[in-house]
């Protein structure tokens, strides 16, 4: 596109009222929908790929994308439903070797779930390194979906009291000479992708997403009521996750009738959520495009010069708007699937 008409564009955008631009945005997101749909399947759906074990006294072995503890692990990592298509069929090794396992079957008649008992006979696919996520069902993400993940994490000692666990999201593309999907070198997809699909450890009608979860860093889950977890008994750990749809869902808080992250109700103090999600998107503002992670322009360096806030003008929230919609057409031009890994220690 010109420069010339870039501007045209730009000039025709400001122009809009909001309600104008929230329909436009609405109809080019529909677009967008029909267009790329990307299979969450088991790219999104894929646990432990190098799974990592620290702890003390332990022995380490590594073969490939392969790790795992050997008698004296602490706990197991396991996950219920079906295995799914893509990540079976295409996820593999030039020698066309899976390179996830599907685990160990073993059944349990109970899990924990927030400090209580379910009694549910399931059973569990097992293991400790480089294993596959199985998911109730295959679902496609695209801008406006949401979701959760489940996996258990299944004590191997007594006197364990936390598990430290961290995650990583990447967009891979499918090779159709080798029919195998594989990770692009394109820092720009990357980026984008880590800050256009976001995972909360919390979910609440009232309040909206809560304890939100940054790729590459480690999260703590405890022990229910400060103890120790039991040996033996798995434990259900649920990841929320969530693309959104529109630019404002990070800023404001009318999350039931616009799809917002938060609500009025939420906390909005300098340490929460909010204000971690605010800081974020404003420190994007500076950030060159192939290393931003909210937006993205085509033809120029992102330029957003204004604060961010819920106070911000409505030229502020155009010009954002623009460049995280550009940001989530990049995404569904180059990504054909999603991938999410979990590690553990």
């Amino acid at each position: 596109m010109s420069t010339r008409n870039q501007r045209k564009q730009d000039n025709s955008i400001k122009e809009k009222t909001s309600d104008e631009l929230l329909e436009e945005i609405a109809v080019n997101k529909r677009k967008l929908k029909r267009s790329f749909v990307f299979a969450f399947v088991a790219l999104i759906a894929v646990i432990a790929l190098g799974i990592a074990w620290f702890m003390s006294n332990s022995k380490v072995t590594s073969t490939g994308t392969s790790v795992s503890a050997q008698d004296d692990r602490l706990f197991e990592l396991a996950s219920v439903g079906e295995r799914q298509t893509a990540e079976a069929s295409y996820l593999k090794d030039e020698s066309e070797k899976n390179i996830l396992s599907a685990g160990a079957e073993r059944t349990y008649d109970s899990y924990i779930e927030n400090g209580t008992e379910v009694r549910e006979k399931q059973k569990y696919h097992v293991g400790t390194g480089s294993l596959a996520w199985y998911l109730d069902s295959q679902e496609s993400i695209l801008p406006g979906a949401n979701g959760k993940l489940e996996f258990y994490i299944i004590p191997k000692k007594d006197d364990v009291k936390s598990v430290t666990v961290s995650f990583d999201i990447n967009g891979y593309v499918y090779t159709t000479e080798n029919k195998r999907v594989v990770k692009p070198a394109d820092t720009t997809l990357q980026n984008l992708i880590q800050g256009h699909i976001l995972f909360f450890q919390q979910l609440d009608d009232v309040y909206g997403y809560q304890k939100w979860l940054e790729a590459d860093k480690p999260f703590v889950i405890k022990a229910p009521n400060n103890g120790s977890f039991q040996k033996d008994v798995p434990y259900k750990v649920t990841i929320y996750w969530i693309w959104p749809q529109y630019f404002r869902n990070y800023v404001y808080t009318q999350k039931s009738t616009q799809g917002d992250l938060f609500t009025d109700a939420a906390n909005q103090t300098s340490d929460s959520d909010y204000a971690r999600i605010n800081t974020f998107i404003n420190n994007q503002r500076t950030v060159e495009t192939s290393q931003n992670k909210l937006f993205y322009d085509e033809s120029s360096e992102v330029q957003v010069t204004s604060p961010i806030n819920k106070d911000m003008a409505q030229d502020t929230l155009d010009q954002c708007s623009k460049y995280y919609n550009k940001a989530d057409e990049y995404i569904g031009t180059n990504a054909k699937y999603i991938y999410v890994g979990i590690k553990a220690n």
